[in-house]
């Protein structure tokens, strides 16, 4: 395979099923967005460290499949997090503490 097809990301299934071709785009990106969702650093931060320039960073979150990209890995970030977040709220409820119950319930 040659070397500028390696560092590409296919994310064809990302897209609506209407994109009538696969899109490829540049695996730093895929990185950057990683690492904003994953550690929830600024988009300049995660693109520094993936070898782009904030303005390149900024360019490609404006194109549709990279904000679909990072729109789902926040969604697996969420439904991730989900039943932990719903365990400590019930503890919370659950808690001796009556102030503590009547603010969590408002």
């Amino acid at each position: 395979m040659p070397k500028q097809h390696q560092d590409k990301v296919d994310v064809a299934a990302i897209v609506s099923s209407e994109q009538p071709f696969p899109i490829a785009w540049p695996k730093r990106v895929k990185d950057a967005i990683d690492a904003i969702v994953e550690r929830g650093i600024a988009y300049n931060e995660a693109a520094a460290e993936s070898g782009l320039t904030t303005r390149t960073m900024r360019l490609a979150l404006e194109r549709p499949h990279v904000l679909a990209y990072l729109k789902q890995q926040l969604k697996v970030l969420r439904d991730a997090r989900g039943p932990r977040n719903f365990h400590r709220l019930c503890a919370i409820a659950d808690a001796a503490d009556r102030r503590v119950r009547l603010d969590l319930l408002r």
